[in-house]
């Protein structure tokens, strides 16, 4: 069903030129499962306790990957899908599959330094961004080299929240660390600070892509951030009881219990 919903609460202009759209193209139904992911090429990624599934776009058999020996995967990441990456807090583990989810290499973060890694992305060149609780800071993590290249100063000196972050996100030359009731601290490439991007909503979740952050906020709105000039447009979200927004240039998922839907902003 194609149909247009005009879901503008205020438009600024400047950002994006005109009033922004949500467009629905498709909805299916999917199973019930722990998380779920969806890469740029549209491959769905399904979690569900200790076994990852990728669903291929193209109608192709799944594949799937587990390791009991760890447990339940914590969360994982696509922002190289080509190099799936699972984490496992409970032994403090990174594990990287290939594209067809064979385990290609594990990477322990005690033995590389890490007391306490609580958020864990890849950057889009391949390395490793890493959240240390004990250290308070965002570090960049080379596998290949098995070294630590950069950190950022710690978060108590950027930022005087006494939450802990609990998101930590990377697009091209920007990774993004979220202060719960505060706000968003933009990171460059090296970690090097830039910018508050203040946001006081609690959020049920967030994405970022092509220098746009999007969150959705309790209240069932949906903030589109522009990083680098800090413009704003909210949103009626479209349906109720989203657990995951995922973000691909201007194609929009939105996953619940159940179902996941698609839609265009136009």
């Amino acid at each position: 069903m194609r149909i247009a919903l005009v879901l503008l609460l205020f438009t600024n202009s400047a950002l994006f030129g005109q009033a922004l759209q949500l467009k629905l193209i498709s909805s299916e139904i999917i199973p019930t499962v722990d998380d779920l992911k969806v890469d740029p090429f549209g491959n769905i990624y399904y979690l569900k306790g200790n076994e990852i599934i990728k669903h291929p776009v193209n109608g192709q058999q799944n594949y799937s990957y587990s390791d009991p020996r760890l447990g339940s995967i914590s969360f994982f990441t696509l922002i190289n899908p080509l190099q799936p990456l699972l984490y496992y807090t409970d032994f403090n583990t990174i594990q990287i599959l290939d594209n067809r989810l064979n385990f290609s290499r594990s990477i322990n973060l005690l033995d590389a330094g890490f007391i306490d890694p609580s958020l864990v992305s890849y950057t889009t060149q391949n390395q490793i961004l890493i959240y240390d609780q004990v250290s308070d800071r965002l570090s960049i993590y080379d596998p290949e080299a098995e070294k630590l290249l950069n950190f950022s100063p710690t978060i108590n000196q950027i930022s005087s929240s006494t939450n802990r972050p609990s998101h930590l996100l990377s697009s091209f030359n920007h990774q993004i660390l979220h202060l719960p009731q505060s706000g968003f601290l933009l990171f460059d490439a090296v970690a090097a600070f830039q910018k508050k991007i203040p946001f006081t909503e609690t959020i049920i979740d967030v994405d970022f892509n092509n220098d746009l952050l999007i969150c959705l906020s309790e209240s069932g709105i949906l903030s589109l951030i522009s990083v680098k000039t800090g413009q704003r447009q909210n949103l009626i979200c479209p349906q109720a009881g989203i657990k995951r927004i995922i973000l691909h240039n201007r194609s929009l998922y939105l996953w619940k219990a159940g179902m996941l839907y698609l839609y265009k902003l136009e």
